[in-house]
């Protein structure tokens, strides 16, 4: 089971992460209109030196389409490692329904205080 947090009416799950240049934790925000796995910012990839995977198009909520880049990440989730694809936005980190694909998400929406 992995536990989260509620802040501004969003559910967050901080969640450690690493590639070739060092690990940390990031925090996501789990997005449930967003269809894939993750998504962080270019520079959050660059600085972990993520191993290049591809360049896509990516479909944003209004319809429209841009060019992105997709890395290699390992990510602790629940308990253990996976490498899973990210795509690089601008944006706050993502955590998609691909990624919580067989699990049970519960949310008491209580602001953190």
């Amino acid at each position: 089971m992995m536990t989260g947090t509620i802040t501004n009416r969003r559910a967050h799950l901080v969640r450690p992460v690493r590639g070739a240049g060092g690990s940390g934790n990031v925090e996501f925000t789990i997005d449930t209109g967003y269809t894939a796995l993750l998504t962080m910012p270019p520079t959050y990839c660059t600085a972990l030196k993520l191993k290049f995977v591809q360049r896509d198009r990516s479909f944003l909520a209004d319809g429209s389409f841009v060019w992105t880049n997709t890395y290699e990440v390992i990510i602790d989730w629940d308990g253990e490692e996976r490498e899973v694809d990210i795509i690089a936005i601008e944006s706050d980190p993502l955590i998609g329904m691909t990624m919580l694909d067989g699990y049970r998400m519960e949310r008491d929406v209580k602001e953190n205080r």
